[in-house]
C-alpha cells in the first residue's frame, strides 16, 4: 500500500468519523465522546498499551494502563523510583505481575539481522 493509498484510507475513516460525531445531538454526549476518542488517539500515539493484572486467583483481572512518554528523562524516572517507598503495596503488586510474566531467554548463538 503506498502513502497515498494510506493518506487516502485514513482521511476516509477520519471523515466517517467526524460525521457521526456532528450527528450527536446532547452537547454533554458529543463532548464525551470527543474526549474519548482524543484519548484513545493519545494513547495510540504514545504506543500506550494495557496490561492485565489479576489481583486474585479466580478473580477477573483489571486493566493498568502503561505508557513511556518521550518527555520522560531516566533522571525524572529515577528520582520517582527513590521517592516512593521501599514496602509499599505497589511494590508488591508489581512483583506479582513480574511473578507471572514469561521468562525470556536470548539465544546467544542467533545471527544479527537488520539495523542496529
Amino acid at each position: 500500500m503506498t502513502q497515498t493509498q494510506r493518506y487516502a484510507e485514513a482521511h476516509r475513516v477520519t471523515q466517517r468519523i467526524a460525521s457521526e460525531l456532528s450527528d450527536i445531538d446532547e452537547t454533554d454526549e458529543f463532548r464525551r465522546s470527543l474526549d474519548f476518542l482524543e484519548q484513545q488517539w493519545r494513547n495510540f500515539r504514545q504506543k500506550t498499551c494495557e496490561v492485565a493484572t489479576p489481583r486474585e486467583p479466580g478473580e477477573p483481572g483489571k486493566r493498568r494502563s502503561a505508557a513511556h512518554n518521550d518527555s520522560d528523562s531516566i533522571d525524572e524516572l529515577k528520582d520517582q523510583e527513590m521517592s516512593s517507598d521501599g514496602d509499599s503495596s505497589e511494590d508488591k503488586e508489581v512483583e506479582e505481575v513480574l511473578a507471572g510474566a514469561p521468562t525470556i531467554r536470548l539465544n546467544p548463538k542467533a545471527r544479527k539481522v537488520g539495523r542496529p
